[in-house]
């Protein structure tokens, strides 16, 4: 991918030096995504601030030292991070070094703060998150990689839905609230696997937006 492509939602993350990973990309204006695979026993460096949101998805890997940090929040050193996620809301400065012990792969999920909506309509506030875990948003941006790695043009309806579905998540952090479900304006359990089984029930078809939002209101009927 040319990562100087216009279309792309820039500007991309900064990696230093560049020659020490292996970094693919793949999709467009308004969902990219870049799959980083980086050696063991490697000193790297990842550097991040632009009009996007960043979701870090972490594969595999772990650290013998490092640091991530994100403006406003504590720097945090933890050596393993398998499963975990970073969240860095657009405009936000992000920087992770790592000297890893262990090969480490990593997916960066740029996302149009446009397209990141609510379907109910409300607004979000979004807070940076650094080494978070959350199964629904794991498995919601997993799909996301997966449908802008595709290129297919019927997958715009399904990450539209799948956007949707983030930015119910996402502006629920666990440092607000430690019930999800008690969060003024999140989705409670039942409703948040509700709208996931739907979207799994329906990946070969268009999912409308509004179709989404009346599954949330119909299930807090229920």
């Amino acid at each position: 991918t040319d990562f100087d492509d216009p279309e792309l939602v820039n500007p991309i993350i900064q990696v230093t030096p560049v020659e020490s990973i292996k970094r693919l990309g793949t999709g467009r204006r308004p969902w990219f995504a870049e799959s980083i695979y980086s050696p063991s026993g490697n000193k790297v460096e990842f550097r991040f601030q632009g009009p996007a949101h960043l979701l870090v998805l972490y594969h595999a890997g772990a650290r013998r030292d490092g640091e991530t940090s994100i403006d406003g929040l504590e720097p945090s050193r933890i050596r393993s991070f398998v499963n975990k996620l970073t969240f860095v809301p657009a405009g936000h400065a992000y920087r992770e070094w790592h000297e890893t012990s262990v090969s480490t792969r990593m997916t960066f999920l740029y996302l149009d703060p446009e397209k990141l909506s609510r379907s109910d309509g409300a607004g979000a506030c979004y807070a940076p998150r650094i080494y978070f875990e959350d199964p629904i948003v794991c498995e919601t941006a997993a799909k996301m990689r997966n449908a802008i790695e595709s290129g297919e043009p019927r997958n715009v309806a399904y990450l539209e839905a799948l956007s949707s579905v983030l930015a119910h998540e996402l502006s629920c952090p666990d440092d607000v609230a430690h019930s999800r479900s008690l969060y003024r304006g999140g989705l409670a359990t039942w409703q948040r696997r509700a709208v996931a089984r739907y979207i799994e029930d329906h990946l070969n078809e268009q999912i409308c937006l509004a179709t989404l939002a009346r599954l949330v209101r119909l299930s807090a009927h229920h």
